[in-house]
């Protein structure tokens, strides 16, 4: 089985709303959505909304927004429930529009598969340095430009985030062939390399 990591750029949507503005109730980083555990006592007031007239567009099944969280569409959480893929807790937002119309339906997906995946003597990377101001990241990984995994650790998953580096989403062949056979808008894919281990 091949394994793709995300990007939420998806030249298929020319002109896509894009949420500037959020009240998630004090959950507001997108490091509070990747550390890979349930979100317990949702409020699903939580909003995200268009504040600036360019930002207006057309939806997309994987919403842009300015916190970088990945929102799911009702209609792919529907299509990935229904072919039982599993390690996303969704988690009810209300969107609004420009106008202040309400899109129903949306959810951040709270990725809950965090696997340490990542081929460390194959994969391309960086780390934050010894004398980093924030002592929790030093020796950390910084950035990633040639991601390899072991195969032995992800293939029984079809989404991930990487326990060594919580940015990537990282998703199966089936999850890549669900959202494309559905015609889904939000994501492009690029194909990461396996090795066996």
């Amino acid at each position: 089985m091949k394994f793709y990591q995300v990007s939420e750029h998806d030249l298929k949507i020319k002109n896509p709303l894009v949420v500037d503005g959020a009240d998630l109730k004090g959950k507001n980083e997108w490091w509070y959505y990747a550390q890979g555990r349930p979100i317990e006592e949702w409020d699903e007031s939580v909003w995200f909304r268009v504040t600036k007239r360019k930002n207006e567009g057309e939806l997309q099944d994987i919403l842009p927004n300015h916190l970088g969280l990945h929102i799911y569409s009702a209609r792919l959480r529907a299509m990935l429930e229904k072919n039982a893929v599993n390690g996303i807790q969704y988690l009810p937002v209300r969107i609004f529009r420009y106008n202040g119309e309400e899109v129903i339906g949306y959810a951040i997906a709270n990725i809950l598969n965090l696997l340490p995946a990542l081929d460390l003597k194959e994969s391309s990377y960086g780390v934050f340095p010894d004398d980093d101001f924030l002592p929790e990241r030093r020796g950390k990984i910084r950035w990633i430009t040639n991601v390899v995994f072991r195969r032995s650790v992800v293939e029984s998953c079809d989404v991930f985030r990487l326990q060594e580096y919580e940015v990537k989403i990282i998703v199966s062949e089936k999850f890549k062939n669900i959202f494309d056979s559905g015609c889904f808008s939000g994501y492009s894919f690029d194909e990461v390399k396996l090795v066996d281990g």
